[in-house]
Formats: structure tokens, C-alpha cells, sequence
């Protein structure tokens, strides 16, 4: 597994919690919210991405 993904991951994740702290401290819940969602599914994306490659690689190993 390449570690930049696992490092991409987290800087997005710290980054999404630094903007979402930002507008819950300017008042604007719903938009901190809307992005922490937003943040949540690109991770997932990247994660789903991620999968299929480990379920290729299985299918290629075990192929008769």
C-alpha cells in the first residue's frame, strides 16, 4: 500500500477540521456542516478507489 494515499487522507481530513472549526466559529453551522459531509464523501471516494484496486490485484492472483 502506498503511504501517500494513508498522508492525503489525513491532510484532507485536518484541513476539512480547520474549515469547518473556522465557520462553526463565524456562526454558519449549516455551511460547516455541508462541507464536513462534502470532505466525508471525497475520503470515501479515495477509499472506493482504493478497494477496487486490492479486489483487482485478488481477482489477478487467484484467476485460474
Amino acid at each position: 500500500m502506498d503511504m501517500t494515499l494513508v498522508f492525503r487522507i489525513l491532510g484532507f481530513g485536518i484541513l476539512i477540521a480547520v474549515f469547518s472549526s473556522y465557520l462553526k466559529g463565524m456562526g454558519r453551522d449549516d455551511l460547516a456542516q455541508m462541507l464536513t459531509l462534502a470532505g466525508l464523501a471525497v475520503v470515501l471516494m479515495m477509499v472506493l478507489q482504493l478497494i477496487q484496486e486490492l479486489l483487482a490485484s485478488i481477482r489477478s492472483t487467484f484467476q485460474l
